[in-house]
């Protein structure tokens, strides 16, 4: 079971610390998703991250920047014009990086313009960072959807701790997301921790 992670969306101290760390005891990568950053703020986070680490960041968000970091991929949100934007996606796609995105349901996962080495599927299970923030979708439904699409390139996002992820494998999915079980955590490395377990 691949487990990925959301950074929260402003630095907190020790983030990069807690970064290494979490790659240190298993974590695939490390999605920044930073929506308020500028490209000067983003390009300072960046620049503290140590070389080694910068290869397991996957940015949300001010694409220039992966090139010239060495990050490791591009993640697109769920979004309307995305079949408008088959040229950028296949530079993207033949940089050797990784390119991955967000939906939230089948009808999004069919309006699909190329190729993703993964796509966080979302909200699996309710929130634990928004609260009243759930899915429309029963788990029957999601069920249906990992069948229908190749679940080896499906992350659960949403609701994700050590319980619910895995519900998310019996559900089909080859990975979850961890967001809010981390920054909710008072050591989200021991939070990290409790859901690796359960698939060792």
């Amino acid at each position: 079971m691949k487990i990925y992670a959301i950074s929260p969306e402003s630095e907190i101290p020790g983030e990069i610390e807690t970064i290494q760390s979490l790659l240190d005891v298993g974590l695939v990568a490390y999605h920044l998703r930073r929506p308020q950053d500028s490209v000067e703020t983003a390009s300072d986070f960046l620049d503290r991250l140590p070389d080694d680490v910068r290869s397991s960041v996957v940015l949300h968000q001010e694409y220039g920047l992966v090139d010239s970091y060495g990050l490791g991929g591009y993640h697109w949100k769920d979004r309307d014009d995305l079949a408008h934007r088959s040229e950028e996606l296949q530079v993207q796609r033949g940089s050797g990086r990784t390119l991955s995105r967000s939906a939230h349901g089948r009808d999004r996962l069919k309006n699909s313009p190329t190729d993703w080495d993964y796509i966080f599927l979302s909200p699996v299970f309710p929130s634990i960072s928004k609260v009243g923030y759930q899915s429309e979708i029963s788990e029957s439904g999601w069920a249906e959807i990992t069948a229908e699409f190749s679940s080896d390139s499906l992350m659960a996002l949403g609701g994700i701790d050590a319980a619910s992820a895995v519900r998310a494998c019996e559900l089909g999915f080859s990975g979850v997301v961890l967001h809010g079980c981390l920054w909710t955590a008072d050591d989200p490395v021991k939070a990290f921790e409790s859901v690796r377990r359960v698939f060792a």
